[in-house]
């Protein structure tokens, strides 16, 4: 948007006199600056509207249920584009607008301010768009969705890895090296496939001692290596590790994790929304019947050959944590533990290789951690 005007300086337009398009061609200089001013003023305002509304959305999600639902909602492209728009129309009049008032021995370009009115309107339709999607982000079934669909994507990249990932039996081989992280933060991810690569490359074997999402303190060990590489490979290695401060949400755990707390949130006595509760509840049901798809790893395979020791946490674990969680905060309210009890039977139903079946007997136990669980 900011090289528009110095493009249409660079480049004039051929006179439109006697043409159609004669009345798009605004030269009083008295009457581009009223207009570059009405249109500042008028798209200072719609953005300001904008960031407000965004920071009312942000605030309500932190407000009721996680701020860890927060990413999500930046994450929508379209928002971010309309945002972007209206900001760029901004630089577009502040520069028309310097340009108009300047001295310079240059013609003013013919269009400038009809294209300055072409963005206004345009920033005006999208305004109006923006307003509609905003309220329609704000309601949590819209948040509960995006967080679901982004969990079976991420379970989904999963299975097309099945090929490669394995579980592999037997002693694992003894390793020499470990390399360490410098600074904190949570493991977002690694290339897998350039990592097994450099391992075939190489004639390594190389363990993950981090499951993606975990935090990886300072000078904490991350990786093992069979054999001790020179500081060049180290760096090769190092590069397909993703290690930051946001917590990732690309990592299957994680968006269970979203919808647990979310859940639990939505069941305290300061929210009072068992809707919300169940909803979660029917959204992590479905993930457990995909994720029941994803076979059991530890490993990862290339050109039939182990490369890489994955560190994962099992679906039972997983199992095991959610529903100790939601069974905590849910077992007084009867509604909510009834829609506990379908979703643990409708997951059986899932499980036809039986992986969830010690977890699920336990659950319906009477155990010390579940005392109250025979209620069931």
């Amino acid at each position: 948007f900011g090289l528009i005007p110095f493009l249409l300086i660079a480049f004039p337009l051929p006179d439109l006199g006697g043409t159609a398009f004669s009345v798009l061609s605004i030269t009083d200089t008295e009457s581009i600056r009223v207009i570059l001013s009405f249109v500042i003023g008028g798209i200072f305002t719609l953005t300001i509207f904008s960031y407000t509304m965004v920071m009312s959305v942000l605030n309500r999600s932190i407000n009721n249920y996680s701020p860890r639902l927060i990413p999500l909602l930046l994450s929508e492209r379209h928002h971010q584009i309309i945002l972007g728009v209206t900001s760029g129309t901004i630089i577009y009049v502040l520069i028309l607008a310097v340009i108009s008032a300047s001295d310079a021995n240059f013609n003013f370009p013919k269009m400038g301010a009809t294209l300055a009115i072409f963005f206004t309107m345009v920033c005006v339709l999208l305004f109006i768009y923006f307003v509609h999607s905003v309220s329609q982000t704000i309601h949590i079934n819209y948040i509960l969705k995006r967080s679901y669909l982004n969990t079976k994507k991420n379970i989904n990249k999963l299975v097309e890895r099945e090929q490669n990932l394995f579980q592999a039996e037997g002693e694992k081989p003894h390793f020499q090296q470990t390399l360490k992280n410098f600074g904190c933060g949570y493991l977002n991810g690694f290339r897998m496939k350039r990592l097994a690569c450099l391992a075939e490359k190489y004639d390594l074997t190389i363990q993950i001692l981090a499951s993606r999402g975990d935090f990886v303190y300072d000078d904490e060990s991350y990786l093992a290596l069979s054999r001790k590489v020179d500081e060049s490979l180290k760096k090769k290695i190092e590069g397909c590790f993703n290690i930051d401060h946001d917590e990732p949400l690309e990592v299957t755990e994680i968006g269970f994790k979203h919808l647990v707390e979310v859940a639990i949130k939505g069941s305290s006595p300061s929210i009072n929304d068992p809707g919300t509760s169940v909803s979660c509840i029917d959204y992590l049901t479905q993930l457990f019947g995909h994720y029941l798809l994803v076979e059991k790893f530890n490993a990862y395979q290339l050109n039939g050959t182990l490369r890489i020791y994955i560190k994962h946490t099992d679906i039972d674990v997983l199992f095991k944590y959610c529903f100790a969680e939601m069974y905590r905060y849910m077992k007084d309210d009867p509604v909510l533990i009834v829609r506990l009890k379908r979703s643990i039977e409708k997951i059986e139903g899932f499980d036809t290789k039986n992986r969830l079946k010690k977890e699920i007997i336990n659950l319906k136990k009477t155990t010390n951690l579940y005392p109250k669980i025979s209620n069931f």
